[in-house]
């Protein structure tokens, strides 16, 4: 069996067709931490996650700021994020990165922290610092919640890679 694809693989963006085989194939019944259940994806083809400025502007440029200064992980073309699905990993790597914004928080407003708190390259469990910034509370939970729908429909596993990119 030969499928065809465009897009990056084992880290390099070929900008044209790739072959692949069926051992770039990997099925699973159901994506932890997801409602997704069973599904294939091409493994070895890095996704990228698209973060739009037009809908969500204060919190895709917090996203756009990181990656351009300390915080290049996840921009495609650097180090890919990985993917992390423990609960506990995962509020540590928010707490840690959000230690130095006040609290409580001003009204409407919520701390957003980048890489994401759902990655291994959080500073939890990366035990690096993260970017970190107040804003609109609307967006912050509307971007973690297309991040998390976005991890389900890509089939996103714990240790996957995958790259964002931040849009117009």
């Amino acid at each position: 069996m030969r499928i065809q694809t465009t897009g990056t693989v084992d880290g390099a963006n070929t900008g044209q067709a790739i072959n692949l085989n069926q051992d770039s194939l990997r099925c699973d019944y159901r994506s932890p931490g997801t409602n997704a259940y069973y599904g294939c994806v091409f493994h070895k083809v890095v996704p990228t996650h698209q973060v739009s400025k037009a809908l969500r502007p204060q919190y895709a440029q917090h996203i756009a700021d990181a990656q351009a200064t300390n915080w290049p992980e996840g921009k495609p073309g650097d180090v890919p994020l990985t993917r992390l699905t423990d609960p506990s990993d995962i509020a540590e790597n928010r707490t840690e990165s959000c230690r130095d914004e006040p609290n409580p928080r001003p009204l409407g407003l919520e701390c957003d922290e980048y890489p994401f708190a759902s990655t291994y390259d959080g500073t939890y469990t990366s035990g690096k610092d993260a970017s970190h910034r107040l804003i609109d509370a609307t967006q912050n939970r509307d971007g973690g919640t297309a991040l998390q729908v976005w991890y389900g429909e890509q089939r996103i596993l714990d240790s996957d890679e995958f790259w964002v990119q931040v849009t117009a």
